[in-house]
């Protein structure tokens, strides 16, 4: 909920009290600078990104009405500036990554005294983070910061997302259990209302690892959940598939409790067959790419073709 002291100075700042405004700036600049920095990988695009950011917000307050948090505008401005400048500029690939360190982006932690292993695996954490982030498109860095890092709903992101263009899309893509999906302390995640109302996804694509003779969670039995959910005609619904799992060796197969994989070379082909039958879903998506390339699912993906082609 928005901080009363806080809406006085949007209202004032809307009116062009240019005090009311910095007071706005000294409250999110932290927090800005920290996005850009994610998101541009070097420290004076960050920094430029941040500056551009608040003088659209300042040009922009006359016609800010509210729809969304004022955080939420701010960060889709700070975002859009960043991917603005990258393009621009062609930095997607040359830009240096900064540290995940927070001391490094202005952000105040607490000082919980950790001990030298713990600052250790902190710190190998944070490399591996950075690692991963590296690897996205700024598009999908920016989703999984907005997130993770900034802590924002779903619904949040998507108008941030929207707002970049019509044809910008934000899904999701969950474990296949749904019931797995609404254990509190856990993976709750509330994707029943994300599909049937509006203004939270475009998509959904579960996980859907498994093959028919899985005993838990059968592949038939997960696609029928997902199937019957309730959604909005505008969310379209796909299947993930375990392209990883084409081809491995019984003792494999087995250690993951999913012996089908392992007694056939048709069950990609099986399960898209599956799929086609269900009016309202949209297609499948395969995890992973240098799985599909691979020689050990390559008698797998070889059936699977025969009805694709």
């Amino acid at each position: 909920m928005i901080d009363f002291q806080e809406q006085k100075w949007i209202d004032s700042a809307r009116k062009g009290d240019q005090d009311a405004f910095a007071e706005l700036v000294h409250l999110y600049e932290k927090k800005v600078f920290a996005l850009t920095a994610r998101m541009c990988k070097n420290p004076e695009d960050a920094a430029e990104a941040a500056q551009e950011a608040f003088l659209a917000a300042w040009q922009g307050l006359p016609n800010f009405r509210g729809d969304a948090a004022f955080s939420t505008w701010l960060y889709r401005l700070a975002s859009n500036a960043c991917i603005d400048l990258l393009r621009r500029e062609g930095r997607h690939q040359s830009a240096a990554g900064p540290s995940f360190n927070d001391e490094e982006t202005g952000l105040e932690v607490i000082d919980t005294a950790p001990t030298p292993s713990e600052t250790l695996e902190r710190k190998e954490l944070r490399e591996q983070i950075e690692l991963g982030l590296q690897s996205l498109s700024t598009e999908h860095r920016q989703v999984l910061i907005l997130r993770e890092i900034h802590q924002l709903s779903y619904d949040e992101i998507s108008r941030i997302n929207k707002k970049m263009g019509k044809d910008v899309v934000f899904g999701v893509s969950p474990q296949g259990q749904i019931q797995n999906l609404y254990v509190k302390n856990s993976l709750y995640c509330d994707v029943k209302k994300w599909m049937s109302e509006k203004g939270y996804i475009d998509y959904v694509c579960p996980q859907v690892y498994w093959s028919f003779s899985q005993k838990i969670a059968p592949f038939d039995k997960m696609v029928d959940d997902w199937s019957n959910c309730k959604k909005r005609k505008s969310v379209s619904l796909y299947i993930g598939m375990a392209a990883y799992r084409a081809g491995i060796s019984k003792q494999e197969a087995n250690t993951l409790g999913d012996p089908g994989w392992s007694k056939s070379n048709t069950v990609l082909k099986r399960e898209v067959q599956y799929i086609r039958n269900k009016s309202n879903i949209s297609g499948f998506f395969l995890y992973r790419y240098d799985n599909i390339v691979s020689t050990t699912a390559k008698k797998e993906i070889k059936n699977l073709l025969t009805i694709l082609k």
